[in-house]
């Protein structure tokens, strides 16, 4: 049976209260949207041009990326498109090239002037999740413009799916705060809430310091994202699309029994 058929909404609704589920906190980029192809799609096009120029095969241009890229995302400008600058003067120092590399650097800035897309299945397990009545909030990290770009999208939507929405500052690394300021604003517990990402420390790691017990990872797109080992009780799934799949597995969580004392 297809259970996002709108019979199984009700349904849907029971699991929940029997999870004692009352919100659902998400990550954006990545565990909704496709966000990482998009910079791979710019990128992509960016080494073509720099590749043709220099005579720098594409192979030794996209490794001196790898490189590069776990130094600067440690820095100030992690998420800001500031970051491009930061990234290609680390490779001008290992690879030369550097008038080449800035030259082209302008075509980077156009991943900030689009909306990623859906991933596939996200936007139906959403609808499904809004049509019964959860509180959703949206914890994202990235420079604000951009972020406005995507909320605002008329092709997304996402402003319909989610009752609140925090920004996570673009110039210091996501935290337990930000994720603290959603479930706030839900006026919910954090043992209440479903929570899913695809950062293991910034979305995952971060909830569950909050008491977040209920966690869905998604795979990362990202090496960046995996930190260390997920704790046996998260879920991690390829997709948010099974996203509903793992609510039916869940199993309600035994409260313990004080009435003795």
């Amino acid at each position: 049976m297809e259970r996002l058929a709108p019979p199984c909404f009700s349904t849907l609704r029971e699991k929940l209260d029997s999870l004692n589920i009352e919100a659902g906190i998400f990550d954006l980029d990545d565990t909704i949207l496709k966000t990482q192809q998009q910079f791979a799609r710019f990128f992509g096009e960016y080494f073509s041009i720099v590749s043709f120029e220099t005579a720098i095969p594409l192979d030794s241009l996209w490794q001196a990326f790898d490189h590069a890229m776990p130094i600067a995302h440690r820095g100030p400008n992690s998420v800001s498109p500031a970051v491009w600058t930061d990234v290609i003067a680390l490779m001008a120092d290992e690879i030369g090239q550097a008038d080449t590399l800035i030259k082209h650097l302008p075509l980077l800035e156009e991943i900030y002037r689009q909306a990623p897309p859906y991933i596939e299945g996200a936007e139906p397990v959403l609808k499904a999740l809004k049509k019964v009545g959860l509180k959703t909030a949206l914890v994202t990290h990235a420079n604000w413009d951009w972020t406005i770009v995507k909320l605002t999208h008329p092709k997304l939507r996402l402003l319909d799916y989610f009752d609140y929405v925090w920004i996570a500052d673009e110039k210091r690394p996501k935290s337990a705060a930000d994720w603290q300021q959603a479930i706030a604003a839900l006026e919910v517990l954090p043992q209440h809430c479903l929570g899913v990402g695809d950062h293991y420390e910034r979305d995952i790691g971060a909830m569950l310091s909050l008491g977040v017990n209920r966690l869905v990872c998604i795979k990362p797109a990202w090496k960046l994202h995996v930190q260390g080992d997920l704790p046996p009780d998260v879920a991690q799934v390829d997709s948010i699309a099974q996203l509903l799949d793992i609510i039916w597995d869940l199993k309600p969580q035994k409260i313990p029994n004080f009435t003795h004392l």
